[in-house]
């Protein structure tokens, strides 16, 4: 039930993403997109394993993995927003400089 309610819910972002870049109202590069399936990847593979290895009974393999592929997941999700927003404010720091 998971696995469908998680798939409902990215099918539904995906689809709201893919009409915002055709209609205009949002602009895509090729890397948040690459960016981006790479944190999906590996955030579902952060939630696979961690529920596997806590009914395993294993919960330091499961925070070790929560850890190990959830924290680089949510650092690559968050540089999908955080480049174009630095890349934004370095455009306007020199554009706003007034000159003595």
């Amino acid at each position: 039930m998971l696995w469908l309610i998680l798939g409902i819910i990215i099918g539904v972002a995906a689809f709201w993403v893919f009409n915002a870049n055709k209609s205009g109202k949002i602009t895509v590069k090729w890397y948040q997109w690459a960016l981006g399936i790479i944190a999906l990847v590996m955030l579902l593979l952060t939630v696979e394993n961690y529920i596997n290895f806590q009914k395993e009974l294993e919960p330091v393999a499961a925070n070790f993995m929560l850890v190990g592929l959830g924290v680089p997941a949510l650092l690559a999700a968050s540089l999908i927003w955080l480049i174009p927003v630095f890349k934004k404010g370095k455009a306007n720091t020199g554009e706003t400089k007034v000159s003595s």
